[in-house]
């Protein structure tokens, strides 16, 4: 694939996901620590979070957070996350 044929399907995949949508994390997300955050796991594989935002030119362009957290969200990317059931 080249560049923008990676770019185009980056957005359809996008497309799947609206503000206030409910996703699955697909794996443990997370980050390692550095100078600018002390790093730790936000979620675990098969927790239920909410789409707050959706920033297309970002690396990570779906921000998300648990239910009921509403003053901080973090940044995934769309193919660590999948639309929950509805029954879930």
């Amino acid at each position: 694939m080249n560049a923008k044929e990676i770019a185009d399907l980056h957005k359809a995949m996008l497309r799947n996901y609206s503000v206030g949508a409910k996703v699955r994390a697909l794996g443990s997300l997370g980050d390692r620590a550095d100078g600018d955050s002390p790093g730790g796991e936000y979620a675990r594989r098969g927790d239920i979070l909410v789409v707050r935002a959706i920033k297309p030119e970002s690396a990570f362009p779906v921000s998300v957070s648990h239910e009921g957290i509403l003053d901080r969200s973090f940044g995934v990317a769309v193919n660590e996350i999948e639309v929950a059931d509805e029954c879930s």
